[in-house]
């Protein structure tokens, strides 16, 4: 079968895609080797009480803003409710608890209440983070696309706080958004860190119904504009001809489509080892194998039987002492007595007592490298004390910070493997490749590849999560419907 666009993988930047070209009329087919669409923005279920996958809570999504706006280009209306305006983020701090809230003033207020010796830095510390993302057209809206300038891919979050900021322990803290793209601040650009901050700043919401309510709406656009769905389809090589262009895929079924153009959302290392021998410069594939993956996450998934009250809304961060290298170092694996980060996501989106609780904690994918050939439900005894040491630790972490997961009425939990199981991604990186100032820009995965007619999207491409996904898939089909239309478009929208 021919068609004008094939897109693989149905996460949030595949169905964008689909949706922005069959909306042209392109005959688009979009693939997806999982039984359900939309990836991280799933929603799953234990004993009747609903979890999300992974896109929890999302920024900037007021009338108006700009996940709004882009929601509105696409022709997508969401309910959604605010988290808590006055502290939707709690941290947990060697020096008590601190609640972040809303707007970026008052965010700044925040912290200089904590750390008044530091008033002044705090307040450049947000001023330079509102500078950065006006630097970036395509997220701030505003402006023409080539006068506001390029974001720095080289200076880091560390490099900006210790220009600003003197207190070690403040430094620490000011780095916990380092949970939503894991990367140290020595390596994280500070327009990464600033990207996904900002959005929040402007408004944190859930969904109603959870993000499987937007992949609905988009599939179901996307096959009102006559273009193809499929579940199940899993693609297992591209067809490239002798002038390096692609000419489409075979499925695992034996099934081959034919397309002029291709769009991967992928982790681009599937892509590149999808590809015939020689259908890319040696040189590009070496570079797009050797890149390195962000970290995994350890997931415990509660149900809590309790009023939560207060709790409900907000993300708590439990952030000891010396939290940054316990992240990235590891170390904590190893040492029964370590401290390391906890999140607790509590939504407070189920109905009754019963609520959801999602601990998240990331981990690098190697204490389960043993078990790297299994399969869900058959990865043997071994891997389930492993999984039950980690996760009791996980949940004792989170008591012994005071967070309200108690009763306990059930637990399950979620590894490195699952996560790689259910993305795809190469160690079950939760953002994709880490994005780091070495792995940005010409230094990592773009839209673009080397093989005519092959493009990339996905957050391995641009930013993580759900915004900086949805941008990528812009970027990527700015390739054939030009990047100053659709900015103009959404600057209308």
């Amino acid at each position: 079968m021919t068609f004008d666009a094939l897109i693989i993988g149905a996460g949030i930047s595949g169905l964008v895609a689909a949706r922005l070209l069959s909306r042209e009329g392109l005959r688009v087919a979009l693939l997806e080797q999982h039984q359900a669409l939309g990836g991280y923005l799933q929603r799953f279920s234990i004993r009747a009480t609903p979890f999300d996958a992974g896109v929890h809570y999302v920024g900037a999504l007021g009338e108006g803003q700009i996940l709004h706006r882009y929601l509105r280009h696409l022709g997508v209306t969401l309910r959604a409710r605010p988290m808590r305006p006055d502290g939707f983020e709690a941290l947990y701090l060697p020096s008590g608890r601190l609640d972040l809230p809303w707007g970026h003033q008052a965010y700044a207020r925040a912290w200089i209440a904590r750390f008044p010796h530091e008033a002044e830095g705090l307040r450049r510390y947000v001023e330079a983070i509102e500078a950065e993302v006006a630097r970036f057209p395509m997220y701030s809206l505003e402006g023409s696309l080539s006068e506001r300038g390029q974001p720095s891919t080289t200076r880091t979050l560390a490099s900006v706080l210790d220009g600003l900021i003197s207190d070690p322990a403040l430094k620490e803290a000011l780095a916990y958004p380092a949970l939503l793209y894991f990367v140290h601040p020595r390596q994280a650009p500070f327009t990464l860190h600033a990207f996904v901050l900002d959005s929040y700043l402007r408004g944190a919401y859930t969904l109603d119904g959870g993000g499987v309510t937007l992949v609905e709406a988009l599939a179901g656009q996307i096959r009102a504009a006559g273009g193809r769905v499929e579940v199940g389809a899993e693609v297992v090589s591209l067809e490239v001809d002798t002038a390096r262009r692609v000419e489409g895929l075979r499925l695992a079924d034996g099934r081959r489509l034919r397309a002029p153009l291709i769009i991967a959302a992928l982790d681009p290392k599937r892509v590149v080892r999808m590809l015939p021998p020689g259908a890319a410069r040696p040189a590009y594939t070496r570079r797009v194998l050797g890149l390195t993956e962000g970290l995994s996450a350890l997931s415990g998934y509660l149900r809590v039987e309790a009023d939560l009250g207060d709790a409900l809304g907000r993300n708590h961060h439990v952030l000891p002492r010396g939290w940054l290298d316990a992240l990235f170092g590891g170390g904590w694996l190893d040492d029964p007595r370590a401290t390391f980060p906890v999140t607790a996501l509590l939504p407070g989106y189920a109905e009754g007592l019963i609520q959801p609780v999602h601990l998240f904690t990331g981990i690098s994918a190697a204490p389960f490298a043993a078990f790297e050939g299994t399969r869900t439900g058959r990865r043997g005894e071994g891997y389930r004390r492993l999984k039950h040491k980690l996760l009791q630790r996980q949940l004792d972490a989170a008591r012994a910070a005071g967070l309200p997961v108690d009763p306990l009425r059930s637990s399950h939990g979620a590894t490195p493997l699952t996560y790689r199981d259910y993305s795809g991604n190469s160690g079950g990186a939760v953002y994709g490749l880490r994005h780091g100032v070495d792995q940005i820009g010409g230094r990592g995965a773009s839209a673009r590849t080397p093989v005519g007619g092959l493009r990339l999207t996905g957050h391995s491409t641009l930013f993580p999560g759900l915004l900086g996904a949805i941008i990528s898939a812009y970027y990527t089909c700015a390739e054939v419907l030009g990047l100053e239309r659709l900015y103009g478009e959404l600057r209308r929208a």
